[in-house]
């Protein structure tokens, strides 16, 4: 029996029908596995968190029931800003910053992405992929390229886009290893 991965992330909107960003880290890990994205939606549980800060919080108070199930957790966070929340130096590196996050994650051993710069940044690869100049930075524009590659694009096209963001593409490849 498959396991089932629990994505947290750090969307300001919460959670919401369709996820965008979501629906697009199923198709990838679909395609890292060989497998159509039916089959692994339903073993990828996305838990939108309204912020950064919020993400945290839901680390240190409420992981537990998540980890007791014995399912995996991933933390996904945009790089930019996590530092001067954490009350970090721009200079530390992104291990460590992994690292802190998962310090106050009460014990546990969630796995933490951070995407580089930060969600825009997939975005602006998938406008690329399609021939686009980069979008306004906003969650119409963002959720539009996160679905069209998803639901429009190949799984070629899939690779470039993760090419172009290797943190998207660890990501992926993290998810797809715990899933199977």
């Amino acid at each position: 029996m498959s396991r089932k991965v629990y994505i947290l992330y750090e969307d300001q909107r919460g959670p919401q029908r369709q996820f965008a960003p979501h629906v697009f880290v199923v198709q990838c890990v679909a395609d890292e596995l060989g497998q159509q994205a039916k089959s692994v939606t339903g073993r990828l549980e996305p838990i939108p968190c309204k912020g950064d800060s919020k993400l945290l919080a839901k680390l240190e108070n409420e992981l537990d029931p998540l980890v007791r199930s014995g399912n995996p957790v991933v933390a996904v966070m945009d790089d930019d800003q996590i530092r001067q929340l954490l009350k970090l130096d721009r200079s530390t590196k992104k291990r460590e910053v992994a690292a802190h996050i998962r310090t106050r994650a009460a014990g546990s051993s969630v796995t933490v992405r951070l995407l580089v710069k930060n969600m825009e940044t997939l975005v602006e690869a998938c406008a690329a992929q399609v021939g686009d100049p980069p979008p306004e930075k906003g969650h119409k524009s963002r959720d539009a390229y996160l679905q069209r590659g998803a639901w429009e694009l190949g799984p070629q096209d899939r690779r470039a886009i993760r090419a172009a963001v290797p943190s998207f593409d660890c990501l992926v490849q993290v998810v797809a290893h715990l899933v199977r």
